[in-house]
């Protein structure tokens, strides 16, 4: 076999595990950044299908709060990965914890008042410090929601600090 034989397998093999082991999805939902919190939520998948297009995250540039250690945000611990999910409060503990949901990087998923969520992700740092802080101390399955304080640096948040609310 060719060597670009085998890298285009290797791909197709990459992107059915990813579909296979995250749920199936639409094909908007797919080409635009390939949602793979079906398998991770408990939420009906063809309703997050159907408004899947409704919703968009975009990168933070809006401040929530401002106090002297930075800006306040409130919402849901989640994952670059899954940031575009449309019910986060059912994202489950068990999935932030899986690792290509780690490796995408943690962050906090904030609704803003047009109904829309905006992901706001953690520095290197603060991703630790939820990994630590958070998800390996609570007693959540799902609907993990923090609060974290923290400056906005170019497209991430260097915490000062981060807590579970109940």
């Amino acid at each position: 076999m060719s060597k670009r034989y085998l890298t285009l397998v290797t791909i197709l093999v990459v992107v059915v595990f990813i579909l296979a082991g995250c749920g199936s999805q639409s094909s908007a939902t797919t080409e635009k950044k390939g949602d793979m919190t079906a398998m991770c939520d408990k939420s009906d998948s063809s309703k997050s299908q159907a408004t899947s297009s409704l919703n968009k995250v975009e990168t933070a540039t809006n401040t929530p709060q401002s106090t002297n250690a930075g800006q306040v945000f409130e919402g849901w611990l989640m994952d670059k990965m899954s940031s575009d999910t449309l019910e986060p409060e059912k994202k489950t503990k068990e999935c932030l914890l899986m690792p290509m949901m780690e490796q995408s990087g943690y962050g906090v998923l904030v609704k803003q008042q047009d109904n829309t969520f905006k992901f706001y992700k953690f520095d290197e740092a603060g991703h630790k410090l939820a990994k630590e802080t958070i998800l390996d101390k609570t007693t959540k399955t799902e609907n993990i929601k923090i609060t974290v304080k923290g400056v906005i640096e170019g497209e991430l948040i260097k915490l000062s600090s981060i807590q579970e609310l109940s």
